[in-house]
C-alpha cells in the first residue's frame, strides 16, 4: 500500500496491491497497511473544515454501533492507550457507545 498526501491538496491518493484490492473488508488488510491509511486520514484533518470533522466523527461512532450490533450488545468499550497527536502525548482515552431504548409513551408525555 502507497499513501501520499501532497502540499498543495487535500486529497491523499491511496495504491493498493492486487493483494489488498482483493481483500473483502478492511479487517482484511495487514496491520501496516491499516495504521498507514489509518495515519493518511488522521494526517488529513488539520486540512479539513468543520463538516469533514464532523463527519468523520459521525463515521467513527457509526462503526462502533455497527460492532455492537453485530456482537448482539447494547455496548460497546473501547479503550486506546498512548494516544499522540503531531508529537504531543494525549493519554489514554476510553470510547463508549450505548444503545438507548425508545422512550415509552408516558416518557414522552413528560416531557
Amino acid at each position: 500500500m502507497v499513501l501520499s498526501k501532497g502540499k498543495d491538496t487535500a486529497m491523499a491518493e491511496l495504491i493498493l496491491t492486487e493483494e489488498e484490492q482483493a481483500a473483502a473488508q478492511w479487517k482484511d488488510l495487514d496491520d501496516d497497511a491499516l495504521g498507514k491509511l489509518c495515519k493518511l486520514t488522521l494526517s488529513g484533518l488539520d486540512d479539513q473544515d468543520k463538516e469533514r470533522e464532523a463527519i468523520h466523527g459521525y463515521s467513527a461512532a457509526l462503526l462502533m454501533v455497527i460492532l455492537a450490533a453485530r456482537m448482539n450488545a447494547t455496548t460497546y468499550k473501547q479503550t486506546i492507550n498512548g494516544v499522540t497527536c503531531d508529537g504531543k502525548s494525549l493519554g489514554n482515552w476510553e470510547i463508549t457507545c450505548k444503545k438507548i431504548e425508545p422512550k415509552t409513551k408516558r416518557e414522552k408525555h413528560h416531557e
